[in-house]
């Protein structure tokens, strides 16, 4: 029996492994004529093959989607609902995830996607909706104050109070009542990772209106905040939570890596490993003075983004200019038969929404860096629903500079002397690439395209901007283009002892 499910679960990966597998079934079992067969699956469910009506159709269930008119979303208001169980009906307990599925021990919420849940507010109340797969649609609202937290105690305050839809609808003319009470938190996670970190420092308003916040504003905030809620100054338990919450806000905030993650995917992209897409490499010119001194610069590339206001409030008015993201590659679970279920990748419509933004690339550029080096921003490309964004990686490209030339660690530049001072020496002040000058003189006489050394006047070394290269000088003679009479006498009795050179080569 074991080698048979491997053979189901090896098949399913295979294309069309529906109708492949049907075909090993028939001949396994017998599927002509109107004989009836059963393959016991364990745990009560049977599969049944043979010639009764309907047996050569695939079973494929389709995700329960909520009726005209409900949205499918869960507001920031309803972030403490994610990760609890409630005991319904005083039947059973079902479970509210924080994905906006829904779990309950009957058979229309069997199968995944088949029952969900959503709550917003709709028509002037804050409602939750339940979708509970054949059973139909269900209407809550909130008996008691709304909780902001899943502080235990509110949330056994309050109770869930509402009616089925017999006819699927909302409003609804034909209702059965219903009513839930709080049992327990499943998912301890789930609310912390709904929380929005901009707003636990306070930076929310900024953040939804799309403005950059740099890293010293977050910074700033934190210091403001902890000042006033630091634990040596307070006992109250509630707000050393507060505290606490800020702290961990911080700590993603204050890193671009995590900070990046967080503002593609939320908390799930910076605990969880998700699939990364692609990298976008930007070249960008700069001066040799930047490489020589180190600089900082910000720069800024156009790219998309997912409209994270958008998932809880699809009317914000900066969702205006969002539109529908690209579709998301996601695995889903598909019935082959009765108990069976194989799981496979398939492209299906995303449900965030997407924009074109500048992101802002705050460059520091190291001393002694080098045409060609490369500086990375994690996560800073395109952003797509289910997968974090690529690395965004700038390409220095140093632009020729007017008098100096690199090699390596060196620089090299040149000079022109007159033949009076190539015979007698000659001194030169070099305006060097942060504005310091390098003095350099020399007694002895110049051959032409002659090249001096200075020691340590060359580039930082980038991995120690103590160290540098050298200064290498080239020197051009310029030679007169005439001579009187009486330089031409004074020429040659000064070299009058000179042996002519060959005259033939």
């Amino acid at each position: 029996m074991g080698a048979f499910r491997l053979l189901l679960t090896t098949l399913a990966s295979v294309d069309d492994a529906h109708a492949f597998i049907e075909d090993i079934l028939n001949q396994a079992f017998g599927g002509g004529g109107e004989g009836f067969h059963q393959f016991h699956m364990g745990g009560g469910q049977q599969i049944h093959f043979g010639g009764h009506p309907g047996m050569g159709r695939r079973q494929r269930p389709q995700e329960t989607k909520f009726p005209a008119g409900i949205e499918e979303k869960i507001a920031k208001e309803f972030n403490w609902m994610k990760g609890t169980e409630w005991y319904w009906n005083r039947w059973g307990n079902v479970k509210f995830n924080k994905d906006g599925s829904f779990e309950a021990p009957t058979q229309s919420c069997m199968m995944p996607g088949q029952c969900r849940w959503a709550a917003y507010e709709h028509q002037g109340a804050q409602k939750i909706f339940i979708m509970w797969g054949g059973d139909g649609l269900h209407t809550m609202r909130v008996h008691g104050d709304m909780p902001k937290t899943q502080d235990p105690d509110a949330l056994m305050s309050i109770e869930l109070v509402g009616h089925r839809a017999l006819d699927n609808r909302e409003p609804s003319s034909r209702k059965e009542r219903a009513s839930a009470v709080f049992d327990k938190v499943f998912d301890h996670s789930a609310f912390k990772d709904s929380q929005d970190l901009y707003e636990l420092l306070g930076l929310h308003e900024k953040h939804e209106r799309g403005e950059e916040i740099s890293p010293a504003e977050i910074k700033k905030a934190y210091r403001k905040l902890s000042l006033a809620y630091h634990p040596d100054k307070n006992s109250d338990p509630n707000i050393i939570a507060m505290y606490q919450e800020m702290t961990a806000a911080y700590e993603v905030l204050s890193d671009p890596a995590k900070r990046a993650r967080y503002d593609c995917c939320g908390m799930e992209g910076v605990k969880e490993q998700m699939p990364s897409g692609k990298d976008f490499q930007l070249t960008k010119p700069v001066t040799l003075e930047e490489l020589y001194t180190g600089a900082k610069r910000t720069d800024h590339h156009r790219r998309r983004v997912i409209c994270r206001v958008c998932r809880n409030d699809p009317n914000h008015p900066n969702c205006m200019s969002c539109n529908r993201c690209p579709n998301e590659v996601k695995m889903v679970q598909q019935q082959i038969g009765p108990g069976m279920v194989i799981q496979q990748q398939q492209e299906v419509p995303s449900k965030d929404r997407c924009q074109q933004d500048v992101a802002y690339l705050h460059t520091e550029i190291e001393r002694g860096m080098r045409d060609g080096d490369r500086i990375t921003f994690p996560h800073m490309a395109e952003q797509s629903p289910g997968q974090l964004p690529g690395d965004v990686i700038l390409i220095l490209q140093q632009r020729p500079h007017n008098r100096f030339e690199r090699k390596g660690n060196n620089l090299h530049i040149s000079t022109k002397i007159s033949l009076k001072e190539a015979m007698l020496g000659f001194k030169r002040k070099i305006s060097h690439l942060d504005g310091h000058t390098v003095n350099f003189e020399t007694s002895d006489t110049t051959q032409p395209f002659q090249v001096f050394k200075i020691k340590g006047e060359g580039m930082p070394h980038k991995d120690d901007p103590t160290q540098f290269g050298n200064l290498f000088v080239k020197v051009e003679v310029e030679m007169p283009k005439r001579l009187t009479s009486n330089q031409k006498q004074l020429a040659q009795q000064l070299f009058a002892n000179d042996k002519p050179t060959r005259e033939e080569l």
